[in-house]
């Protein structure tokens, strides 16, 4: 039982704390024990949190989880609702508190990865304190893991997928369908490229990417060891597309990173050939973003992506042998038109009728 007085400033609250007595030498009675406790606090609504809390009023709670107040809220002696919560008890308030999700329902968890806080993950993951749920989704079903991808820290999604935790990349997607495989090819240009990126400081003292750096290795090559042990996952799909028809090509090309592009195509296989809900490829992705590095991408989709081209120049006897990975030789790539001409000229000399 709970009684609190009309004082804002002094509330006093009497609650009944379980204790044992003993009655056989096996057996036990629970019995019941008013204690008073006096909480002095300032306002309104930190009497109504603080008394909630002890309570274990869940619903209350619950309802105001966005709310900064359900962390920042102490009584006079410094004590938070965590701390009133935990002394009484109330292990469901404590959940709800610990689980607090401040900025898009994410979790410290997400952040921790987001940010590649190894050591914080771990922690969060395996402390008997902690509790923490690996594939927590936030607002638009994102998990830390995902975050983890986006964001290319290798070592992150490495501890994740280990058997203790149990992430499954081929099954991790978030409400727009959206998987580790497209997470990649979004990642921010700073992420991508480690020792090549450089950032401007714009006259609010914020740094952001230089979209004017052209520097030509600036081509997502920093991403290749994730992509890497990404394609190693079992179960592992690079071909699925997402709610809006984008695959992972779509992704790679619209965060400009060359160097996905072409492993996607020299060691996945894949074409640009998928349209997506708008009837995109992924070249007039390129097109729309407008950049130097952009531009690279469309020319490369354009001369090496195009199933009808690679079709075409397996006909004129211009491709190796498709491996299982339908690989295109260097060589093959480099083709151009005079090599394209006499090849076609000379299959036609060799299929015309009048040879």
């Amino acid at each position: 039982m709970v009684v609190v007085d009309d004082d804002v400033t002094s509330t006093t609250i009497t609650t009944s704390v379980s204790t044992t007595t003993t009655t056989t030498a096996t057996t036990t009675t629970p019995t019941a024990t008013a204690v008073k406790i006096n909480i002095k606090c300032k306002t309104e609504m930190d009497r109504k949190l603080l008394v909630a809390a002890i309570e274990g009023d869940i619903e209350y709670l619950d309802s105001i989880r966005r709310s900064k107040t359900l962390r920042t809220t102490v009584c006079s002696s410094g004590c938070t609702l965590l701390h009133w919560a935990a002394g009484s008890n109330q292990v469901n308030n404590v959940n709800i508190i610990v689980e607090y999700k401040k900025s898009y329902g994410r979790t410290p968890l997400h952040y921790a990865c987001r940010n590649g806080s190894l050591e914080a993950v771990q922690y969060l993951c395996l402390s008997p304190y902690c509790h923490a749920i690996p594939d927590i989704k936030a607002k638009q079903g994102v998990t830390p893991f995902q975050l983890a991808i986006w964001q290319n820290h290798l070592q992150v999604c490495q501890f994740l997928t280990t058997s203790t935790v149990g992430i499954v990349p081929s099954i991790d997607f978030n409400d727009f369908g959206c998987g580790a495989i497209h997470w990649i090819g979004i990642a921010p240009k700073h992420r991508a490229n480690f020792t090549t990126t450089t950032t401007t400081t714009n006259e609010n003292n914020n740094e952001y990417e230089d979209e004017n750096n052209n520097n030509e290795n600036d081509n997502g090559h920093d991403l290749l060891p994730l992509i890497k042990w990404l394609s190693k996952q079992d179960g592992i799909n690079f071909f699925i597309k997402q709610r809006q028809g984008h695959t992972a090509l779509h992704k790679a090309v619209w965060g400009g990173h060359m160097s996905i592009v072409k492993y996607l195509r020299e060691e996945i296989g894949m074409f640009d050939d998928q349209q997506d809900d708008a009837g995109n490829f992924a070249a007039s992705l390129a097109d729309m973003a407008n950049t130097t590095r952009h531009t690279k991408i469309g020319v490369y989709l354009r001369q090496h992506c195009s199933r009808k081209r690679y079709n075409s120049l397996q006909i004129l006897g211009l491709t190796a042998s498709m491996s299982t990975k339908s690989t295109m030789s260097e060589s093959t790539l480099a083709l151009g038109k005079n090599e394209i001409r006499k090849a076609y000229l000379k299959k036609a000399r060799q299929l015309h009728p009048d040879r």
